[in-house]
């Protein structure tokens, strides 16, 4: 582990790290700046440098190559249409040499230069498509990391479940953006697979728990009108037989919760009061 951290530590230099944790889904994960990142993206990312800058010398030793045989070429037809002019033996014989030259090499200059800066516009374009595809990546990264963390011991509310579909949501939309050309398309894909079914799990456990607590709340709220019932007609009996009803229904609605979700504890402790209460209105009824 020491080289590797020292290794890590020349990375980031003066911007520090922080070892998050380590596991078998996410390898050793790194944090710097409020940024997550594995150990094999950091290494990824060195070569992926590497071979940038690799690249921008090459292709300004070629600009630069070009530019010197351009210039030979020009200083070669100044001078043959110097050789003309004083053929020619005209009075401004010496001037023009001298004007058709600046000329050529004005226009042959903004000719290098109109190439130069196409070459350039379109390494441009290629580094930025490049940046933006890596930074979508990890961005994708840290969102998986922070959902996969949120839903760790369940179980939670619901609102917690929603938090990390979002989240897998908004991962799963960064890393399908990612264009083919790009040197993460590979591993986008990969992480794209395994973040879809994370979040089609995550969207079924979202429906269990707003099943859950819709159950919960129609379950208090038949509670109530169960209440209700027998305190404001105490001696009807069509009212004792509405309450024994509602409380039928609410407890068969708290039967249902799974035992796996957030409310099912809250559940519990409501069940044997419904029965309870079940079980004397049906005594009075009985009288």
């Amino acid at each position: 582990m020491l080289p590797i951290l020292l290794g890590v530590s020349a990375f980031y230099g003066k911007s520090g790290f922080a070892l998050e944790w380590l596991d078998d889904d996410h390898e050793l994960i790194i944090s710097s700046e409020g940024k997550f990142q594995e150990l094999t993206d950091i290494l990824n990312d060195c070569d992926s440098f590497q071979e940038q800058i690799a690249a921008l010398i090459i292709q300004g030793d070629t600009l630069s190559l070009q530019a010197e045989q351009a210039l030979k070429k020009i200083e070669q037809e100044s001078s043959k249409e110097a050789i003309i002019s004083q053929k020619i033996g005209i009075l401004s014989k010496f001037l023009t040499p001298t004007i058709l030259r600046s000329a050529l090499i004005i226009t042959s200059s903004l000719l290098i230069l109109t190439f130069g800066s196409l070459k350039i516009r379109e390494q441009s374009l290629s580094l930025t498509q490049e940046g933006s595809a890596i930074t979508n990546f990890k961005s994708a990264q840290k969102l998986g990391m922070e959902a996969a963390s949120l839903v760790q011991k369940p179980p939670h509310p619901l609102k917690v479940w929603q938090q990390a579909q979002n989240k897998w949501h908004q991962a799963i939309i960064l890393l399908d953006s990612i264009p083919h050309k790009t040197s993460v398309y590979d591993q986008a894909k990969n992480k794209l697979a395994y973040y879809q079914i994370n979040y089609k799990s995550i969207s079924q456990r979202v429906l269990i728990e707003k099943k859950a607590l819709a159950n919960l709340e129609s379950a208090q709220k038949l509670a109530m009108e169960a209440n209700l019932f027998v305190r404001n007609s105490p001696h009807s009996q069509l009212s004792r037989q509405q309450a024994q009803d509602k409380w039928q229904q609410a407890i068969n609605l708290l039967q249902a919760i799974p035992e796996s979700t957030f409310v099912s504890v809250q559940a519990k402790e409501m069940l044997p009061i419904y029965k309870t209460n079940y079980a004397a209105i049906s005594q009075i009824y009985q009288y």
